[in-house]
Order: structure tokens, then sequence, then C-alpha cells
């Protein structure tokens, strides 16, 4: 399962990066098409980052809602920080735009999460 903690970091770290060069375009209050665009891209972002991870791994049951908390985790941690101390990490990000990202944030946190339901939810295939 450490797989899963060191895959939520990496996939933090390549947001971090894209909305820090990219942010300003993505999430723009006055903008509502890009900024909703953002979050609906979130899907299938996500499902493409989660899902392949889980067939891979060969997770079943349980295992892929543990995989996928593990793969949130990280960075849910380390966003405290920088949302905290958005002026450093994101000076790109207007403070009117702190809001709409941490709205991102918790979207795109609530889909990796629900993304280890499915695998819950199967039944196991009988031997």
């Amino acid at each position: 399962m450490r797989f899963f903690l060191l895959w939520g970091l990496l996939l933090w770290g390549a947001a971090t990066v894209m909305f820090r060069l990219l942010g300003q375009y993505l999430l723009n209050p006055q903008a509502l098409f890009p900024s909703l665009f953002t979050f609906v891209l979130a899907v299938p972002l996500i499902a493409a980052c989660t899902f392949p991870a889980y067939r891979l791994r060969q997770l079943t049951g349980q295992q892929t809602l543990a995989a996928s908390i593990l793969t949130a985790l990280p960075g849910m941690v380390l966003d405290i920080i920088t949302v905290t101390y958005h002026d450093t990490f994101f000076p790109n990000l207007s403070d009117e735009m702190i809001p709409l990202f941490s709205a991102w944030l918790l979207w795109a946190y609530a889909l990796i999460l629900l993304s280890g339901i499915p695998g819950m939810l199967k039944k196991p295939k009988a031997a």
C-alpha cells in the first residue's frame, strides 16, 4: 500500500505545479466556463489516475477503499500548508480565486475517495 501513498504524493505534486503555472486561467471567478471546465475535467483525469492503478495492483474489495484513502491523504495534508500560505505557493492566484481553488481541491479529493467505493461493491469471484 506504500505505492498509493507515493502515487498520491506524485499526483499532488503534478496538480500543484499545474495550478502554479496555469491556475489563474483555470480558476477565474469572473470566467465561468474555464472554471466549470476545470471541475468537469477533474472527473476523467482522476478516474484515469486511480482505476488503472487499482487494476495494476490487482486490488479487490476493501483494498480499493484503502488505496483511495492512501492516495488522497498526502495531498490533503500538504494542501493544508499550500492553501494557508497560498501567497507563497500560488502567487498567480488572487485572494478572490482561493475559495474556488479550495473548492476544487475538496472536489478532487472527494473524487479520489469515491473512486475506492466501486471496488468495495464488487462481489468477490468464487474460487
